[in-house]
Formats: C-alpha cells, structure tokens, sequence
C-alpha cells in the first residue's frame, strides 16, 4: 500500500504593467508565513529640538497636533531628548523643555496607553564634562586625581530618573558617543583611553546605580552615529547583558545613491549576523532624500539587518524638507510628506508583529510584510519607487482572505484609502508610490479535509481519520490555511513508523528530517514533496521510503530517496504540515 502526500504552495504574484498591459518582465512576489524573522517592536520618532513651539498654539490646535502626533500617526515608539539639567547655564531653557517632556510623554501615554518611551540623553551637565560645557564635544571630566567621574555620571542618572515625573521604557545614557559638534555632544570611546572616557565604564556604574531603581528602563546602547562606529561600540556591548538593546544610527547613507549599495547593505547584514544575541533598533535617521527614498532606508533595515524597531529623526522640527510635521514658532503646523512615509508602516504594523519572508522584490518593487500576533491578518508595505506603474496580483489559493484594505500615497495626495479590492484582482501600485495593504484572514478552523469534493467537518487543530478505511486508488485532500503549523493525525497505518536512524536533508531552504516518535517534515513554500509508505515486512518483499522533490519551475528535481524505515506493531502518523500549505493524501493498494 502507498500513501502518496504532494505539497502545493503559496505564492503571491505581482505583474508589472504598463498602459494596462502585462509587461513581459513581471514581478512574482512569494510570502511565506511560516518563515518568521524579527518580532517587531514597531515604529517610532523623536521630538528634541523645536518642542516649545508645540504648546504655542491655542487648546484647540494643540489638542489637534497631539492626536496627529501620537494617535493618528501610529507610533509605537516616542523617542525624547533629556533636558534635565537643573543648574542650566541657559537661564533656565533647558528645565523648562524638562517640562514639556513630562507634558509630551503624558499625551503621548493618554493617546495611545501602549506606546513607549526611550529617553536618550546627548550630554552629561556641565559639571561632568571635561570642557565645561554641554556643547562642542569634550568628554567625561575627571576628579582631583585624575579618574573619570563615572560614579558621579551614575549618580546623576539617578536623580534624573528621580526627577523626570513619568518613568521612560528605554534608556540611552550617550547619544553618538563618537561625534563631536557644536550642539550637546560627549565624546567616550569604546573602551577607556587616557584621552576620553569610556562607553562601557559608564555604561557599567550607571547600569549598577539605577538596576534596582523603581521601574528600571531597560538600556538600549550605543546609539552610534554610523554603522561602523557601531560595531566599534557595540563589540563591547556583546558582554554586557544588561543592554536589552542594539541601537545605531545609518547616517553613514549620506545620499540616495548609497541606500541599495553593496557597502550599506554588507552593513545592515553584519548588524544581523553579528548582533543577533539580542534585538536591534535604528534610532535616529533623516535626511532630505525625500519621502519615497525614506521608505527605501526603513525597508532596508528591517529586511537587511532585521531591525525590531524603527524611529524617525524629526517628528516635529522647523520647517526642513526632512520633518514629518514643520512647527512654526506661533503654533501652526503643517503634516509633510515624511509623516504619511512612517505612517504606512506605523499604523499597521505594532509591537508582536513578526517581520515575514517576502520573496522576489526588484529594485523599483520592495515588498515587506508582517504577521499580526494573532495570526489574522498580515500587512504588507509595498514601494514602488520607479517611474512606470505595476501592480500586484494575489494568488491566494491556501490563504483564505476575509477582507482586503488599501492605503496608498503618491505625491501630493498621500495616504489615501483604496475602494473596489478584491483577491482575485490586480493591485495597482503607481510610480512613484507607497501602498499598504492589510489581509484580514478568515476566521476559520485551520485544518479543512475533503473526501473528494465534501468536506469532513472538524472544529480543531487536529483531524482525526479513524479508523481509516482504504478502498483502492481512494483521494483525500488536507489543506492547511492557517499561518501556523497545525497536526494532521493519520490512523491505523499499516506500518510502524519508527526510525532506524534520523536522516535528513537540506536543499535550497527544503529540509527533510526525521525523529523516533513519529515523522513529519518541514518544506518551505513552494515545495513538492512526496511521501511513499509501503508495508515494510519481508513477507511483502516491499519496504518503506522517503522520497523529496523541490520544484523548479515545472521540473522537479529528487533530493532523498531510499530512506529506510523498520517494519513493526501498526502505529499512528503525525504529520506537522507547514502553514498555508496544501496536502494531498492519495492512498492506492499495491496487490
């Protein structure tokens, strides 16, 4: 007797049109829920600079700015600059900003009660730094002889928490602690040298002095200015795992050319490979490339160095081609087209979301896309940053798709909601575009059996087919149409099912393996498998095998045969099936 198991897979297409016709280079985009990266953290931006002019209008606008900012926009993630410095050289600017912090981060919380705060700081006070003043760099001062002041430095960060009035979820003690300028800066290397202080010195007694403070922050470190400077300070960070997390700047991208280069992405992917102990966030970027370019950045980083977390520089800044919302100093304001770029991200995609495999972006295409951690529904965010209109066509066949939403922006009308989706239409990306679409998936048991064309009703995870009666050349279909593996279990097989030894194989991402209690395999999608039982006594002259195929195109290529099994007592098989797949199970009697 032979059960013969095919998988099928799922695969999102999307075809570049042009006037309305199918190009003859099309794009085919493949989404694979069951390959999982990163588990989000989500999106966020950062106010600094600039932030008394939120306050300057009347109750009405600020009100209005407040939801734009911290509702409408989505965040996850409020970065604030510290401003604590009590005895301030600037007459008392920089406590009245103190100020406005806890204002921002009571909004902030009353608007969205998830979302949270990393409190990065750009300098000691005065009295910690080797110059004497927060600006132009200098570093961490030294006492009467000649130590640097990391026990003060601690103490500090004590009194600011003591102070602050509302308790940040992220800490980052220096901000860029290699870049000197003429705003608040410190300069700390690494490790200690005889000229500058050390990063992980300090980081060591500030992380002794506030762990056991009430709602300790969790330390996010090194906020390096560059990629480069990262690896630098993050090497030492690797030891130090009071860090929750990885944090760097991308500012070495100094223009639009450099986004897709081999060095940036060599980069983002040594960010992956090398730091992968704990997650990693881009904490600061923004520069005037525009806000289709911008897309490019964060796409990069989330696929490239697989980043939890991604804040935007400027939330609310003057006004510069590179801020999400220009403040005037009276109070007005104006949502620029940056804003609606992180808003196609941050609206959809939220904290648990897990970043999934999308396959098959081009250079004018990039498509990312997110699992919610409910497993009903997955966002995607597609770019279309050419000059030529495409479009994305959905097979859906194992995915079951209760509902589509659209939200698309092309410049000068921005984040504006689709009508008329459907899955089993084209979806149009224009050039020069943003388009976020959101599958709501159906709400169905994720196992569905056919007998033919009937189904067999079950309610569970699991399927039960006892007892299994196998008439000759006799067709069931099991389809898997959830995001998550679910169990098949086949009954009253007429073999055992127990390995004389584990054998397995690896192909292009299609893994076969085997384990002593049972069998299953894992196949990505796109793969074909069979799977051949056979009474394996000697009596039957028969034995049992393992057959695999991976699926090229329309050729098929073997990749393991003649795995043996032992022949036993009738036992049960388990079969784990990858989500979104399909199984077909045809059961013939060999006489």
């Amino acid at each position: 007797m032979r059960v013969w198991l095919k998988w099928l897979a799922f695969v999102l297409f999307c075809s570049m049109v042009t006037g309305g016709l199918i190009s003859e280079a099309q794009v085919s985009i493949r989404i694979s829920p069951e390959i999982r990266h990163q588990e989000m953290v989500g999106f966020g931006a950062a106010l600094s600079w600039y932030m008394s002019f939120i306050y300057r209008g009347d109750a009405e606008q600020v009100a209005a700015l407040e939801q734009a900012m911290f509702a409408d926009s989505g965040l996850d993630i409020l970065r604030l600059k510290n401003w604590y410095y009590p005895d301030d050289s600037d007459g008392g600017n920089a406590m009245n900003l103190h100020g406005i912090n806890q204002r921002l981060a009571e909004a902030a919380k009353a608007a969205n009660p998830d979302i949270e705060i990393l409190y990065s700081s750009w300098s000691p006070p005065e009295a910690l730094k080797s110059n004497g003043d927060r600006r132009n760099g200098g570093t961490l001062a030294k006492d009467g002889e000649g130590n640097f002041m990391y026990d003060a430095l601690a103490d500090y960060w004590v009194e600011v928490l003591d102070n602050l009035g509302w308790t940040p979820d992220y800490l980052s003690f220096q901000n860029e602690p290699g870049w000197v300028a003429a705003h608040e800066t410190c300069v700390f290397d690494p490790v200690e040298t005889s000229s500058n202080a050390g990063y992980v010195q300090a980081a060591d007694a500030i992380w002794d002095a506030i762990k056991d403070h009430p709602d300790a922050p969790k330390m996010v470190g090194s906020e390096a200015e560059n990629m480069p400077a990262f690896f630098n300070f993050n090497q030492q960070l690797l030891s130090r795992p009071y860090f929750a997390v990885h944090g760097y700047h991308v500012y070495d991208i100094g223009n639009a050319a450099a986004i897709d280069s081999s060095t940036t992405i060599d980069r983002m992917r040594r960010i992956r490979d090398d730091f992968g102990d704990r997650p990693n966030w881009q904490t600061e970027f923004s520069r005037g490339f525009g806000w289709i370019d911008t897309a490019r950045v964060i796409h990069n980083t989330l696929v490239e160095a697989n980043a939890s977390a991604y804040i935007y520089w400027k939330l609310a800044w003057q006004p510069t081609s590179d801020t999400m919302i220009a403040m005037e100093s009276n109070g007005d304001y104006t949502i620029e087209p940056p804003y609606y770029t992180i808003k196609h991200y941050a609206r959809h995609v939220h904290k648990g979301y897990v970043r999934i495999e999308v396959a098959g972006s081009t250079a004018d295409v990039r498509v990312s896309g997110f699992l919610s951690p409910e497993e009903d529904s997955i966002t995607l965010v597609a770019i279309n940053r050419g000059t030529t209109a495409q479009s994305i066509d959905l097979d859906h066949d194992a995915l079951r798709i209760e509902a589509l939403a659209g939200y698309q922006s092309v410049e000068g009308n921005f984040y504006q909601e689709m009508t008329g989706l459907d899955a089993e239409s084209p979806i149009a990306l224009p050039a020069s575009s943003i388009t976020t679409i959101v599958l709501t998936l159906a709400d169905e048991p994720s196992m569905a059996v056919y007998e033919g064309d009937t189904l067999i009703p079950s309610g569970s995870e699991r399927v039960f087919l006892a007892p299994l009666a196998i008439p000759v050349s006799h067709t069931y279909v099991v389809t898997n149409r959830s995001t998550a593996l679910a169990t098949l279990l086949l009954t009253n097989m007429p073999s055992a099912v127990v390995f004389e030894e584990n054998h397995g194989t690896n192909y292009n991402g299609l893994t076969i393996f085997a384990q002593t209690d049972g069998w299953w395999s894992n196949w990505r999608y796109g793969a074909v498998a069979e799977m051949i039982f056979t009474d394996g006594t000697e009596d039957l002259a028969m034995q049992q095998r393992l057959e695999g195929y991976l699926m090229h195109g329309v050729g098929f290529e073997r990749i393991a045969s003649n795995i043996l099994w032992s022949a036993g007592a009738y036992t049960d098989a388990v079969q784990r099936t990858s989500s979104g797949n399909f199984y077909h199970i045809s059961v013939q009697l060999d006489e």
